[in-house]
């Protein structure tokens, strides 16, 4: 017997996924008469947001993974084991995703205003080196504790998940 509660969470991590991929299948930058960086569908998106992009594709197959062995599971013990570590991969997940967001809602404003919305240059790439910098830092750290796959979720607290 499959846990209603395990399916239900298996559910909302395809459709967070889902979400994600809709960006290779939309172009979410305002339209522009110009050639920019971000016009390639697909190739807009910067070596950073494809390292996340790549990440969360990898807690994908983990979970498709988890959930066989959820599905597959006999023992009360074993589906609460598989249930827990789909709830970290979810937990993962939902991080890496609120980066990527958040580095793409900066990245379209950073566009938006050096099309001319905003004739500030000096202040849009400053913010823009602050941003990246700050968020590059956050990726390196939540990545290098996935790295070392560290059972200690407290690395995915409010402060990573919050928009």
């Amino acid at each position: 017997m499959v846990d209603t509660k395990k399916e239900t969470e298996v559910f909302w991590l395809e459709e967070e996924l889902a979400a994600i991929r809709a960006i290779k299948e939309e172009d979410l930058i305002c339209p522009s008469t110009e050639s920019t960086p971000y016009d390639e569908n697909i190739e807009h998106l910067t070596f950073f947001e494809r390292q996340i992009w790549t990440r969360c594709e990898m807690l994908q197959k983990e979970a498709k993974h988890l959930r066989v062995d959820l599905e597959s599971s006999r023992s009360s013990a074993q589906r609460e084991h598989f249930g827990f570590c789909l709830g970290m991969v979810r937990g993962k997940l939902q991080a890496f995703e609120n980066i990527f967001w958040t580095q793409v809602r900066i990245n379209h404003k950073i566009k938006s205003y050096s099309l001319g919305i905003r004739s500030d240059w000096s202040i849009v790439r400053m913010n823009e080196e602050q941003v990246e910098k700050t968020l590059q830092s956050l990726f390196s750290s939540v990545f290098s504790e996935i790295s070392h796959e560290s059972d200690d979720s407290s690395v995915f607290d409010d402060q990573f998940i919050e928009d």
